[in-house]
């Protein structure tokens, strides 16, 4: 090292961002000076095809399905909760699980009993399967998957 020099460190250097990180601050910056349908692909300039998955909440398809999966989750009430009864919990206590099924749903075109308990895992840290059982898991499914054909 030549005398009058510093040092600096690996651990010094000033920190780079990673550039997905520089996006996501872009999208925000943007969303929240209130840039009307602001979407990802505005910002990393990937806009191309995109699939049709009538999953915005405002399509007819998403609200009926959303209902139909919230109506089926409520009448299983696999905690005995009893949704929408005077003493019970109140009618959207699945609503969180429900649209993400329907998420599932609409995307996939049909749950499996993997994807539900997927679902059931990440909000309630509990197999469904086993406070179900296989036979009434199996007919859950069944009935989820009926509401996509009904719907279509």
């Amino acid at each position: 090292m030549r005398p009058g020099r510093m040092n600096i460190s690996r651990s010094c250097r000033p920190h780079r961002r990673h550039p997905s990180t520089t996006m996501l601050m872009a999208f925000l910056r943007r969303s929240a000076a209130g840039v009307d349908r602001l979407t990802w692909g505005s910002v990393t300039g990937r806009d191309g095809p995109r699939p049709y998955w009538g999953m915005r909440a405002g399509t007819v398809t998403y609200r009926k399905t959303l209902a139909g999966v919230l109506a089926v989750l409520s009448d299983v009430d696999p905690y005995g909760l009893e949704p929408g009864s005077p003493d019970g919990a109140p009618s959207d206590e699945y609503e969180m699980e429900a649209i993400d099924l329907v998420r599932i749903l609409l995307k996939a075109g049909a749950v499996t009993t993997h994807s539900v308990e997927a679902v059931w895992m990440r909000w309630f840290s509990e197999s469904l399967v086993l406070r179900l059982g296989p036979p009434r898991m199996a007919q859950l499914v069944d009935r989820l998957n009926g509401l996509i054909d009904g719907v279509r």
